[in-house]
């Protein structure tokens, strides 16, 4: 289940979130429910066999084309708009998104879903390479002052290998941990 507080006592001051984004695992009639309660815009991956509805009575899975980019209704949610991405080896996905604004929900446009998409998946490069390359999950110190000191040097990694990635030293920051021979490092002009 997800937690939600906001990060101030007081009505419109503080930091909230736009959007909230997940994967298909958390894509439970819940969370759903609980993220347009507390009236929040959510960008979430779903299976292809989950069941949606385009009319009422009427349920098919997400997977048929015909459903595609429209708007529909996972069972018992609410109003939601369904968008497909296709990966370069032609894996197909499916992302519900919300509004809870009707009128706005209704206008829900592709190029609005991939820039929140977009900044999905930067979250999941963040998760992914902070524990397969940082090795955030695997340090062997007991301490409260040692874990502090490798949880700063895990990060201080990833905002190192993501500097060198937007300076185009390396391709990807798992690059490192996938292949090696992949790393593309610029080449020294002395």
């Amino acid at each position: 289940m997800i937690t939600f507080r906001k990060w101030s006592g007081s009505p419109g001051v503080g930091l909230g979130p736009k959007v909230v984004t997940a994967d298909s695992w958390y894509a439970s009639t819940a969370n759903f429910k609980f993220l347009r309660n507390q009236e929040l815009s959510f960008l979430s991956g779903i299976e292809k066999n989950r069941i949606i509805s385009t009319r009422a009575g009427e349920y098919q899975q997400c997977v048929q084309p015909v459903f595609l980019l429209k708007a529909c209704t996972p069972q018992r949610v609410d109003f939601v708009k369904v968008f497909q991405t296709v990966d370069k080896d032609n894996n197909v996905r499916y992302y519900v998104y919300f509004h809870p604004d009707e009128e706005k929900r209704q206008f829900i446009t592709r190029a609005e879903f991939e820039k929140t998409h977009q900044q999905h998946w930067q979250t999941e490069v963040f998760h992914r390479t902070s524990k397969q390359v940082c090795n955030i999950e695997k340090f062997f110190v007991r301490t409260s002052s040692s874990i502090k000191t490798h949880l700063f040097g895990a990060l201080r990694a990833f905002i190192r290998l993501s500097a060198m990635v937007r300076d185009q030293i390396l391709d990807s920051s798992l690059s490192l941990y996938t292949d090696n021979s992949s790393c593309k490092l610029k080449e020294s002009s002395s």
